[in-house]
């Protein structure tokens, strides 16, 4: 964490000294300062490394974001198996499930008959 952060303060302090050498090209940041990182990412390196760099931008929020899903998708199982769980019983059917995007369903999801 304290890498992290180390970095982040480094790219935030170069950014400070590049743009305010060249202000000229400080619109490429379209007037947002937490573009800093994409700004100097894109105006220093070559295309095909800035594209590897802004990925990592992208992996993160991504990764982010499923981590979110799946936290919601287990309140909401939680939620579920509280509503039918007490009417089902242990023996309920499975007739049943829920696509995960992942190419599989999970088993937790059952009805009564």
């Amino acid at each position: 964490m304290i890498l992290c952060l180390g970095g982040a303060i480094a790219v935030g302090y170069f950014g400070i000294a590049y743009f305010g050498a060249k202000p000229e090209e400080i619109g490429a940041l379209g007037g947002k300062d937490e573009r800093i990182f994409i700004g100097l990412s894109t105006l220093l390196f070559n295309p095909w490394i800035a594209g590897i760099i802004l990925s990592a931008i992208l992996a993160a929020v991504m990764s982010t974001l499923v981590s979110y899903w799946f936290c919601s998708s287990a309140i909401a199982e939680d939620f579920y198996r509280g509503l039918f769980a007490s009417e089902c019983g242990a023996g309920g059917t499975r007739v049943g499930g829920s696509f995960d995007g992942f190419g599989g369903g999970d088993d937790c999801h059952r009805h009564c008959r």
